[in-house]
């Protein structure tokens, strides 16, 4: 075979090695690197107007920081140029000890729920996990945090101050529950709740943001509680503040049903 297209016979080259393409795109790109290089006597070196903080930041950054810092995608590899094997890995339920405990979950398929007991624990799920059950927490400082995945059932913790926190494509078919406590929900970006947020006794603060949507109630209980609910946000059903000095901040576009 004598005459095939530029583009078609340099994809099927064999890599130069150390690189991943063939002789004629090496040859390309080192040309017009160089040549850009050459004419650019600042070429590579930020401006140093930008201040010593950003420009550590720039010269720490990767192609796979920036797509994580501005796409829903919170799971990249290295090397973005090259495949990587995004199987999910299978794991029985999850159950801690009566410490302050942290589980983190990336590319996880959890066949059960997730229980941590006493303490001050930390339940980080991402890397499109997925848990086919609950997660519940018992009395402590809770956190639990999505930047992506699903869990199946709901998510519950117990007495103490703790944190929800649902971020990009996070997912909640259940309902979220808070007890007793100084709690803090957050729903931010495409994260979902199918069911309702019901936050228990004491001040608590509930906040919506991006396209977050609650699919039935928002309530909370007795306690002087702040809810914000941003512009596209969305409450399917009611929005029930409890006894106590509630504040209730709404944007102009927001979807909910209110009764205080």
């Amino acid at each position: 075979m004598f005459q095939v297209d530029l583009w078609v016979g340099s994809l099927t080259d064999d890599a130069v090695s150390g690189t991943q393409l063939g002789p004629l795109f090496t040859h390309f790109v080192t040309d017009q690197s160089t040549r850009t290089r050459a004419a650019d006597d600042t070429f590579g070196d930020p401006d140093p107007a930008l201040g010593d903080t950003i420009i550590a930041d720039v010269n720490a950054s990767s192609f796979a920081t920036i797509i994580e810092r501005n796409t829903d995608v919170n799971m990249v590899q290295n090397d973005v140029f090259i495949t990587h094997d995004r199987s999910m890995t299978e794991q029985d339920s999850v159950d801690t000890t009566s410490r302050d405990d942290i589980v983190s979950l990336a590319a996880k398929t959890v066949n059960g729920s997730v229980y941590t007991q006493t303490g001050n624990d930390i339940v980080t799920l991402f890397g499109s996990s997925t848990i086919n059950g609950d997660v519940v927490m018992a009395a402590g400082d809770g956190t639990f945090i999505a930047t992506s995945g699903t869990i199946l059932g709901e998510v519950r913790l117990g007495f103490g101050d703790d944190t929800v926190t649902l971020s990009d494509t996070a997912n909640v078919q259940g309902c979220i529950g808070t007890n007793q406590g100084n709690d803090t929900v957050t729903l931010d970006d495409m994260s979902k709740v199918a069911g309702s947020v019901s936050i228990g006794e004491d001040d608590d603060s509930a906040m919506l943001s991006g396209r977050a949507e609650i699919g039935v109630e928002l309530c909370t209980a007795r306690g002087d509680d702040d809810v914000t609910l941003g512009a596209r946000t969305t409450v399917g059903g009611n929005v029930n503040l409890g006894q106590g000095d509630d504040s209730i901040a709404l944007a102009s576009w927001c979807k909910h049903q209110s009764n205080p």
